[in-house]
């Protein structure tokens, strides 16, 4: 079961880079009864006035030689349908036959993350949007890598493959994508 303590860690380290959090739950889905102390967490940044959801408590539970994952997706408005977004990610990450989420894994969301956006999948990426500090928490019960899910459409994941983590991260930076509009145009 995950520990108070560490969404409490999770909570502290948001709010040193982002901003003041609030603890979210999504109900309809397993995870309020199989990890009743699982939250996501909302914040909305005090300079650029983004948003962010994050997970916390996944890290707890399903850990590599002591360190796990929290995953956060940021948006330019206030969409509590990011907290059923989160919550299934985490959940996968908890639960899929795997070894655990990483950086450069892309996981199918089944529909657009927003209304009316092309993208469907989540890339998961190293934190750009703040220092490298922010990368890393430790926690009670071991450590977290926080990872951004970025909005891919099906073609940019098909891309990532094909072409590894490394090319689709340069392609993100050279055609200066904005993950955070759900109408940008796919990058292929």
């Amino acid at each position: 079961m995950v520990e108070h303590a560490v969404v409490d860690a999770v909570g502290e380290h948001l709010e040193r880079w982002w901003g003041p959090t609030e603890a979210l739950i999504w109900e309809q889905g397993p995870m309020s009864t199989e990890r009743p102390e699982f939250r996501v967490l909302r914040a909305e940044n005090r300079d650029d006035g983004l948003w962010l959801y994050a997970s916390a408590g996944a890290s707890a539970e399903r850990q590599v030689e002591g360190t796990g994952h929290e995953v956060f997706i940021v948006a330019r408005d206030d969409v509590p349908e990011l907290v059923e977004l989160v919550t299934v990610a985490a959940h996968y990450a908890l639960f899929g036959e795997h070894s655990g989420l990483h950086e450069g894994h892309t996981l199918n969301v089944g529909r657009p993350w927003l209304p009316g956006s092309r993208c469907d999948h989540l890339y998961l990426s190293a934190p750009y949007l703040r220092p490298p500090a922010f990368r890393v928490l430790e926690h009670p019960l071991g450590s977290a890598h926080m990872l951004w899910a970025v909005p891919i459409t099906g073609d940019e994941k098909d891309w990532r493959h094909t072409h590894g983590s490394e090319a689709f991260e340069q392609l993100m930076e050279d055609r200066t994508m904005v993950p955070y509009d759900p109408a940008r145009p796919s990058l292929v």
